[in-house]
Parts: structure tokens; sequence; C-alpha cells
């Protein structure tokens, strides 16, 4: 793909403290409404190979509120927010899920245009599946989503 000056956002739009506000405050709500990630059992079996990225550390923390301070999703949706046109996004690595869905949310609740497209070596995380199905089914105007597993089978030795 090339990137052509269309591609690149120019800094006189570039997201400033009033886009990042609005994405803090709108991936909080968010946020907010999820009561688990993903079923904690599915972190140690089929279908995660790799606990979807979850160090064993975090697990006991996966599901807790998050203060306003900025998190990466409200750095990438601000961008979101700060543009007119389509904003593509590749997320490698997607594992859970969280930041992808509150992208997608967030463009979906302001309506701005979004192709995201994630890529894991893990099958997608059932509750991360279910979610984003029923934002589109209920939401899909502005917004594609496609989910891409590569390799979708990995042989570990």
């Amino acid at each position: 793909m090339k990137i052509t000056a269309d591609d690149v956002i120019p800094l006189e739009n570039w997201p400033n403290m009033r886009h990042l506000a609005e994405s803090v405050s709108l991936n909080r709500a968010t946020h907010n409404t999820v009561s688990s990630w993903v079923p904690l059992e599915l972190l140690k079996s089929p279908p995660s190979r790799f606990n979807y990225g979850v160090p064993e550390r975090i697990i006991s923390k996966l599901n807790l509120k998050i203060d306003n301070s900025p998190i990466i999703a409200d750095l990438i949706s601000s961008i979101v927010v700060a543009r007119d046109s389509e904003i593509r996004y590749l997320e490698i690595g997607t594992s859970i899920g969280k930041t992808a869905y509150m992208v997608m949310a967030l463009a979906s609740a302001i309506r701005a245009p979004l192709c995201c497209f994630c890529l894991d070596i893990e099958e997608i995380n059932p509750e991360f599946a279910r979610m984003t199905e029923i934002l589109l089914r209920t939401e899909l105007k502005k917004i594609s989503f496609e989910q891409e597993i590569f390799p979708k089978r990995l042989a570990i030795h």
C-alpha cells in the first residue's frame, strides 16, 4: 500500500487536549459497561493458547474499572475524534480486545468512519467477538470491522 499526503494527519489537525478529554470520557463510559472482558476460565484453556496475551500476574486485575488517566485506547481514539475522513486502524496483537473495542465503540458513538483490522495469532476472544457483533449489528452506520487470524493454526515446537 502506498502512503500519500492524504493519509498523513496535518499537525494543525493533530488531536489536542479537547480531543483527548472527549476520548477519555467516551472510552470510560464504554469500559464501565463491560463487566467481563474475557471469561477467566478461557485464559487457561482452549481456544486461548497464550492466555490472550495476559500475563498471569494481572489476570486478577483484568476487569477492574480504570480511572481517567489516558490509556493507549484514548490516544488512538483522539485521532478518530480529530479526523473528518475515514481512519484505517490496524491492531497487531489484539489479545483480549479492549483497545480495539473501545476505539470501535467511540467511532460508532460519534459516527466517525473507521475501518478496523485486528490481527492476532490467537483465536478471537469469544467475549470480544460477541460484543463486537452486537456493536456492529446495532450501530453499523459508518463503521466496518474485519477480523483475521494469522496464522489460523500455529505449530509450536
